[in-house]
């Protein structure tokens, strides 16, 4: 849909709701854990902050905590590209490349995230928060993740279609990969991870041939991008 954030969807869906009465809720909160009242923290993101204010009681409980902010497009984009990168981190444990390619997977995902971010307008500072950090964190790093749990099935030999085949759950990345991916095109900027990730979903490339791309590539400055 023309690479649309939800508030833009909202827009074109609900043209005479007037915009600042929306906001965003995103952030490191598995379900199950926010249903059995275990302590979760979460950001909620308007363009009105009486709007967001108003939303930030109701659903503060005790052991809920909804943290606000303005940048509606960075806690969207955050909420969308973690589940890329937490293909890429279910890839990597399956073909058991270790604890320090997770780390590398998730630390430069979260560049790749800043990169989309940026190019749509969002303040990158956002991004080290709980909808970017602490959403990727959460999702890349742990089982009860759809979308590690499948990335990890296909790393580990099992193709995507026979993933999807055997699941009951929606893994959003493997949607949002090739939208991320030719997002990148568009605006000219490098996302090797969420490329080579749609690239396997595409049957493109193996995981194994992904990995081999990716570690061939040439280095430069870690954050050259946020430099210009």
């Amino acid at each position: 849909a023309g690479f649309k954030l939800m508030h833009q969807v909202l827009d074109d869906c609900l043209p005479n709701h007037p915009a600042k009465q929306r906001a965003v809720l995103s952030g490191p909160s598995f379900a199950k854990e926010v249903a059995e009242n275990l302590p979760t923290s979460v950001v909620i993101a308007g363009i009105d902050s009486s709007t967001t204010k108003k939303l930030q009681a109701v659903f503060r409980t005790q052991n809920f905590l909804p943290f606000l902010s303005d940048d509606i497009i960075a806690v969207q984009v955050g909420g969308a590209v973690k589940n890329v990168i937490a293909l890429a981190a279910g890839l990597s444990d399956g073909l058991q490349l270790g604890h320090n390619a997770q780390a590398a997977i998730v630390t430069r995902g979260l560049y790749e995230m800043i990169k989309v971010g940026k190019a749509l307008g969002a303040n990158e500072l956002t991004f080290a928060g709980l909808s970017g950090m602490g959403d990727l964190v959460l999702t890349a790093t742990c089982g009860l993740s759809r979308n590690y749990s499948v990335g990890k099935a296909i790393g580990e030999g099992d193709g995507a279609k026979k993933v999807l085949g055997d699941t009951q759950m929606v893994a959003e990345g493997m949607e949002t990969a090739h939208a991320v991916s030719a997002l990148g095109k568009k605006f000219a900027i490098e996302l090797p991870i969420c490329d080579a990730v749609a690239a396997i979903l595409r049957g493109e490339l193996s995981p194994l041939e992904a990995v081999h791309q990716l570690t061939s590539r040439s280095l430069g400055d870690e954050m050259g991008a946020l430099h210009s």
